[in-house]
């Protein structure tokens, strides 16, 4: 291995932290989308989806 390289548990680490921390910036974009929406609103639209989904 030469110094440039790095170890495949590193480069794999990276990757992972990468993707965790994507998914944090996903879900705070999303909670400051819903913030104005009410529990009743969120479950109502949720039961509709629902509903289109094929059985």
């Amino acid at each position: 291995m030469t110094r440039d390289q790095q170890p495949k548990e590193r480069l794999l680490k990276q990757s992972d932290d990468e993707v965790l921390r994507r998914f944090d910036e996903v879900r705070a974009r999303i909670r400051e989308r819903t913030a104005g929406f009410s529990e009743k609103e969120i479950a109502a639209d949720v039961a509709a989806v629902r509903a289109e989904l094929p059985d």
